[in-house]
């Protein structure tokens, strides 16, 4: 399921809207899970980056603090997340529910 962030509704949208949402001049993706690599690889985002976020319940903390800090600068999130409690809802631009 994709909702956006202006509509919530859960309205079903194909991967043509995402991509057209969230076209990059440039695409650079890199894939870890070791906090103080993403910490790092995060302080030097500026707005016109995205930052994809998996969380899954229980959320971890780091997690949370790491998209609330993206969300803060102004970097766009996709949340990819197997509850739509899951803290980082509101603050993600694109929400896939799995």
């Amino acid at each position: 399921m994709y909702t956006s962030a202006a509509d919530r509704t859960g309205d079903t949208v194909g991967s043509r809207h995402l991509y057209q949402c969230f076209h990059p001049s440039q695409c650079q993706a890199t894939l870890s899970n070791e906090v103080e690599f993403i910490y790092d690889r995060i302080l030097q985002m500026d707005t016109s980056e995205i930052i994809v976020v998996f969380v899954q319940s229980p959320f971890a903390v780091e997690t949370l603090k790491a998209a609330n800090y993206c969300y803060e600068k102004g970097i766009k999130i996709i949340l990819i997340t197997d509850l739509l409690s899951c803290p980082i809802v509101p603050k993600s631009d694109i929400t896939l529910l799995v």
